[in-house]
């Protein structure tokens, strides 16, 4: 037996044993295997270096065993022993000695470990939990019931953090210590679409010590600017900057509030330069995003003309320009920058959903085509053959577009509904037929809408205010769908596509080539889709105030 080590009697005569039952080399090889594989994968984005942090450090046995890992760059420890304290490597930096008095809130680690003291595991869980970053990956060797205790239960929650047993251990036979304990090795994490979704540990932290009541007068950004907008008749963007620049002077005079407490007092609370400046920032970082991203919802005239991968590629761009000062000028240069880039995704998103509809059996030749069509022409990417042009999808057909998503299935072959696919490109053929000039009037489906294969219809209004079938459409499992459009959309679609081609130059031509009326082609052919400043109004920007 192993458990009379010279670094145990050395603690145990200090009066510094805290529970130390040194980790087993069989559970750290677990971990080195999870934290190098994510490494490799690059899951913890190593590329700009990672921290490493043992709380319980005792001998720096783990530490050791992580020094090795490519990508691991910094050493950090929480250790209450001062013998173990001395023994640590010189490359080992101290971010705390008594776990229960240091905060993880302010600490930057990427990476945290602890073999917590097993008669306060559940609150010393529960305090790494709810104090980790929000970007940590955490690993604990923690008994079999922690899966019972409500208290890590709850903290997990709270932050979304996802659970992993990466495997069962014991100390019956252990190298330094043993013991009849009989552990897991879970890991926790954010998951990724949480990391940012209001999954800061300080903010929860800050309302958990410093429950404060709301203003009687402060109303939600959204109430506060309809009432901005009513009583002082602003468009969007002037209410917006009315009501930043009053939250800055508001700001501005609490922090000379402060500053003029007495220095004792602020010594007292703590309260310093550099605090000040720190959380001044953040303050003022918080109210520019939050004012930007309430701009940005404001955009729906542009929004609903893009297909959603239109708009996703166009929202990650505004949000990551929101580091600039939110003013009126600024958000007018804003709101055109969204007109000039939501006009440069108009023929991108129409081209794409048109040839994903492009197939042997849902076209035919231009008039004055002679090529033959073969089926297998026309599979995938066949819109980008050489050898296919001049050619148009056929009117009154019922169409079979492949590869787009359809009805997803779960066990046993039971729909749980059309997929997110499948919702976005039926959805992206509503933008695509509003930008042609059809007022559609009925939604899309939803992610797991339609459990079935039944035909759904979607309508627009005829400019006789007549109600008409966009298109009919059914859903299959095998990834299908079957369409039926009205004529109206192919012949527009057809249209804008020839002329986006260079195959079509003017509404005769279009009329011969499709072999349609020349009413129809005359109709339709027009310039394609464009927002230009002049829009401005109707998005509700007029510059200057109110609007028209």
């Amino acid at each position: 037996m192993k458990a009379f080590t010279p670094q145990l009697r050395a603690v145990q005569q200090a009066a510094e044993d805290f529970e130390w039952y040194p980790t087993t080399d069989e559970i750290i090889a677990a971990m080195k295997r999870d934290v190098t594989c994510a490494a490799d994968l690059g899951s913890y984005h190593y590329s700009r270096g990672k921290s490493f942090l043992d709380i319980g450090a005792g001998n720096g046995k783990v530490l050791d065993a992580i020094r090795g890992i490519d990508g691991i760059t910094e050493l950090h420890a929480i250790e209450k022993s001062n013998t173990h304290l001395q023994s640590l490597a010189k490359d080992v930096f101290i971010l705390g000695v008594d776990f229960w008095k240091t905060s993880l809130i302010d600490k930057t680690a990427d990476v945290i470990f602890s073999n917590p003291p097993y008669s306060e595991f559940a609150e010393w869980t529960a305090k790494i939990l709810r104090e980790a970053p929000p970007e940590s990956v955490i690993y604990l060797v923690i008994p079999e019931r922690w899966e019972k205790s409500p208290l890590i239960e709850q903290e997990r929650a709270a932050r979304k953090m996802t659970a992993s047993v990466l495997g069962n251990f014991d100390f019956y036979n252990a190298e330094d210590r043993t013991a009849r304990a009989k552990v897991h090795l879970v890991r926790f994490r954010c998951s990724i679409s949480h990391r940012h979704d209001g999954n800061d540990p300080f903010v929860r932290f800050f309302d958990d010590a410093f429950p404060m009541p709301e203003r009687a007068d402060e109303k939600p950004l959204e109430e506060q600017v309809k009432n901005a907008q009513l009583v002082n008749r602003l468009n969007l963007i002037e209410a917006l900057c009315m009501l930043y620049d009053a939250r800055m002077a508001e700001l501005q005079g609490n922090y000379q509030a402060v500053c003029k407490l007495d220095a004792d007092i602020l010594k007292e609370f703590e309260i310093s330069r550099d605090g000040l400046i720190k959380s001044l920032k953040m303050k003022l970082a918080t109210a520019k995003t939050e004012y930007w991203r309430r701009l940005f919802d404001g955009l729906e005239e542009i929004t609903k003309r893009l297909t959603a991968e239109s708009r996703k590629r166009m929202m990650h761009l505004m949000e990551s320009r929101t580091g600039i000062e939110f003013n009126r000028d600024n958000a007018y240069a804003v709101v055109m920058w969204s007109v000039k880039n939501a006009n440069g995704y108009f023929d991108e998103q129409f081209m794409r959903i048109y040839e994903a509809m492009v197939d042997g059996a849902n076209v035919e030749n231009y008039m004055s085509n002679s090529r033959i069509f073969k089926k297998d022409r026309f599979r995938y990417y066949a819109a980008q053959d050489s050898a296919a042009t001049h050619f148009r999808l056929k009117v009154g057909h019922r169409m079979v577009v492949t590869g787009q998503g359809g009805l997803a299935t779960g066990y046993s072959d039971w729909s749980t509904g059309i997929t997110e696919r499948g919702a976005n490109f039926l959805c992206d053929l509503i933008v695509v037929a509003r930008n042609l000039g059809f007022h559609v009037i009925d939604k899309g489906p939803e992610r797991y809408e339609w459990k079935d294969s039944d035909a759904r219809v979607i309508r627009f209004l005829t400019k006789e205010g007549n109600e008409e079938s966009l298109y009919r459409v059914r859903a299959f499992s095998n990834g299908n769908f079957h369409l039926q459009f009205n004529p109206d959309l192919i012949h527009a679609m057809n249209i804008s596509y020839g002329l986006l081609r260079g195959w079509l130059r003017n509404d005769m031509e279009a009329a011969k080539e499709l072999e349609i009326s020349p009413a129809i082609a005359a109709e339709h052919f027009k310039p394609a889709f464009r927002l230009g400043m002049s829009s401005l109004p109707q998005l509700g920007f007029v510059k200057g105030g109110a609007d028209e």
